[in-house]
C-alpha cells in the first residue's frame, strides 16, 4: 500500500478531479476539523497538546503524540485518506504519521507517511489505499509524531462504497 505526500496544488488538482467526476462511483467524502477528531496519546502529552475549535496544535517545547480517527460507519472501502497539517513554527518541521486501516483483533494495516514543512507552511498526508483492503480494514486512524509548533487542522477521508 504506496504512500504519497501531495502539495498544496496536488491536493487540489484531486479535489478537482473528483468535483469533474473522476470520484470512484458512490465516493462518499468526510472531512472533520481534527478537534472532534484527534486527540494526545498519552497524558504526558497533554500539557503540550492545545484543542482548538480549528486544529489541534502542539504548543509545548517538545514532540507529542496525537491519535486520530475518522468518524464514519462500518462498511465502506477506503480510497484515501488524508491529513491537514500545518506548521505555526519559525524553522522547518518534520511531521510524521502512521496511517492505520482497520480494526482491532482484524490485522490492521499499518503506513508510515512524512512530511517536511517550512516555517509558516501547511499541506495534506495523503494515503491513497490501491490495494483491497484487510478484513475490517474500513476505518481510518492515524497516529502522529507532532513537533512543537505543528497542528493537524482536519482529518478526511474517501469511500468507494459508502455503507447503504
Amino acid at each position: 500500500m504506496p504512500r504519497n505526500t501531495f502539495s498544496t496544488a496536488a491536493m487540489l488538482a484531486v479535489g478537482l478531479a473528483f468535483a469533474a467526476g473522476a470520484q470512484p462511483a458512490d465516493a462518499a467524502e468526510i472531512q472533520v476539523n481534527a478537534s472532534g477528531a484527534c486527540k494526545s496519546a498519552l497524558p504526558v502529552f497533554d500539557g503540550n497538546m492545545r484543542s482548538r475549535p480549528l486544529s489541534v496544535r502542539n504548543e509545548g517545547d517538545a514532540n507529542a503524540f496525537v491519535s486520530c480517527s475518522v468518524p464514519h460507519e462500518h462498511g465502506g472501502d477506503l480510497y484515501l485518506a488524508a491529513l491537514l497539517i500545518n506548521n505555526t513554527g519559525s524553522t522547518q518541521a518534520i511531521v510524521n504519521c502512521t496511517f492505520v486501516n482497520g480494526r482491532n483483533l482484524f490485522d490492521p494495516q499499518y503506513t508510515p507517511g512524512s512530511l517536511t514543512l517550512p516555517a509558516g507552511a501547511g499541506n495534506w498526508m495523503v494515503f491513497f489505499l490501491e490495494d483491497a483492503p484487510p478484513p475490517g480494514g474500513d476505518l481510518a486512524n492515524f497516529s502522529c509524531n507532532l513537533p512543537p509548533g505543528t497542528e493537524i487542522g482536519m482529518v478526511s477521508i474517501v469511500e468507494e462504497d459508502p455503507p447503504l
